[in-house]
């Protein structure tokens, strides 16, 4: 398994994005993003109540960044790992 190292500029702070915000930050679309969620390779959103998911906009633009350094398949699914277990450590 590889490593991945998440930024230490990463914020701890924690803003949070609904769907279009999310569409506009990744430009991606919805069923893309559901997709990529689906497969590993976006980060999933957080159910923040029985209708309503949130995105952390820290862990879209890791994602955005995994994009635009050209990281493979492997490496996305295992940054998403890694991001989705930051938040346990999060509070």
């Amino acid at each position: 398994m590889q490593s991945v190292t998440i930024a230490a500029d990463t914020p701890t702070h924690h803003s949070f994005a609904r769907l279009p915000a999310a569409i506009d930050q990744s430009g991606l679309s919805r069923s893309t993003i559901y997709d990529l969620v689906q497969r590993g390779l976006f980060p999933p959103p957080i159910k923040a109540g029985p209708k309503l998911a949130l995105w952390v906009r820290s862990e879209i633009s890791a994602w955005c960044a995994a994009q635009i350094a050209g990281k493979s398949e492997g490496e996305i699914k295992a940054l998403i790992v890694c991001l989705v277990e930051a938040r346990k450590n999060a509070a």
